[in-house]
């Protein structure tokens, strides 16, 4: 990852005239509750405008303080690097999060040329309760 990425901690937010166009091909499939997760929430204004659009509860993952202290101000629920926190005090209740961030090196060979590929993934693994006790794994 680039310097520039590193400092960001490779955030890239979806731009504020991109996210309506995604709302637009959202529908609801069925009444009732639903709820939409933002593994990279950032500072959680993409994810509240579509869960805003599903008339959902929306929860977001952030690892930054920073921005995951303004998702928290307009998210229902989620987890900032560690720290669990929910708005309401009555959705799922978080247990654990676990962040793990895999890289995988490659290379590949074109005539004389080496290409020497990293690739940054993070994995995000949460358990949670829902409201009749039952615990699920969301990963």
């Amino acid at each position: 990852m680039r310097l520039a990425a590193q400092a960001k901690m490779g955030y890239y937010p979806t731009p504020d005239s991109v996210t309506p166009l995604i709302a637009k091909y959202l529908k609801r499939q069925r009444d009732g509750l639903i709820r939409v997760l933002d593994p990279c929430a950032g500072e959680g204004t993409a994810i509240k405008l579509i869960g805003d659009r599903l008339k959902a509860e929306t929860f977001g993952i952030e690892l930054d303080l920073e921005r995951g202290g303004k998702a928290k101000e307009i998210l229902a629920c989620g987890l900032m690097n560690g720290v669990v926190w929910d708005r309401d005090k009555c959705n799922p209740l978080l247990v654990k999060g676990v962040t793990k961030k895999e890289v995988k090196r490659s290379v590949h060979v074109e005539g004389d040329l080496e290409k020497h590929i990293e690739t940054d993934q993070i994995k995000i693994l949460i358990h949670a309760f829902d409201r009749k006790g039952e615990m699920f794994t969301i990963e």
